[in-house]
């Protein structure tokens, strides 16, 4: 029970990464405010904590949005009196083109989910940690963040973005003992991963071919990467911050360069 008697905020928890984490943190105690646009899914997340003895509130919000990310803090607080973790999981992949092609919307579409929100979130959630005397901040980037596939402009500069914010933020909070890190996940089984390889036309080649480029040989799962998101988010991990912490079965390891085939 490492998050026993702590809140978490996590967004993006209606499925994939940011359900799993979700469900991680309420198991080890957390009172979870379970953020998602899709307020179906998050009360879904919300009901399975609640089901296995935990603690959670559902919370609908559109986390690219200024007023929408500002009022979900607002709420977190008023269920639980305070924020001592903020997850930042909520992402899209977003069309698959270049530059020339990518419409100039898509690409602030893109930004605005992937890395506004994170500073949106920060920017909220941060004052109330300062007035408790600390928090734990932990963003998802992307394997993406250090080598990329083509088509895929928009969103390794997003999570790419990420890298660097999450130090920026983490230099500017260490000493009002606000931790704040992230996590690089590699070929996630999600349904966002699902989506993009049924996308190639022939998903279960595309899946095979993902599969034989990871060392250990094979996608991670959700609960692997949010695994490494509770240890970042509790005590544990009391003297880390400003890193990100690959989650890609030893990808950044082998550096592995793209190939058409």
């Amino acid at each position: 029970m490492e998050m026993q008697g702590r809140s978490a905020v996590v967004t993006g928890a209606g499925q994939g990464i940011g359900e799993a984490t979700a469900l991680c943190l309420g198991r080890e105690g957390a009172s979870v405010v379970v953020v998602d646009q899709n307020p179906e899914t998050g009360e879904s997340t919300a009901a399975a904590i609640t089901a296995a003895g935990g603690q959670a509130t559902a919370v609908q919000a559109d986390v690219s949005d200024f007023n929408s990310v500002k009022a979900m803090i607002e709420k977190a607080v008023d269920a639980y009196g305070k924020i001592d973790a903020m997850v930042n999981v909520a992402g899209i992949q977003g069309m698959v083109a270049d530059v020339v092609e990518l419409p100039h919307e898509e690409w602030m579409r893109v930004q605005n989910v992937n890395i506004t929100s994170v500073f949106l979130c920060a920017k909220h959630c941060i004052p109330h940690m300062r007035k408790q005397g600390g928090g734990a901040i932990v963003n998802v980037a992307s394997m993406q963040s250090y080598f990329n596939m083509p088509g895929s402009a928009a969103y390794a500069a997003a999570k790419g973005g990420i890298v660097s914010l999450t130090r920026c933020m983490a230099l500017d909070h260490a000493r009002e003992n606000i931790r704040i890190n992230a996590v690089a996940p590699g070929y996630i089984d999600t349904p966002l991963l699902r989506g993009f390889a049924e996308g190639t036309g022939d998903p279960q080649a595309t899946l095979d071919h993902w599969n034989s480029r990871i060392p250990i040989g094979r996608l991670q799962t959700p609960d692997e990467v949010a695994q490494v998101i509770l240890f970042l988010a509790c005590k544990r991990a009391s003297a880390v911050t400003g890193v990100t912490y690959p989650v890609d079965g030893g990808m950044m390891t082998a550096q592995p360069t793209w190939q058409a085939s």
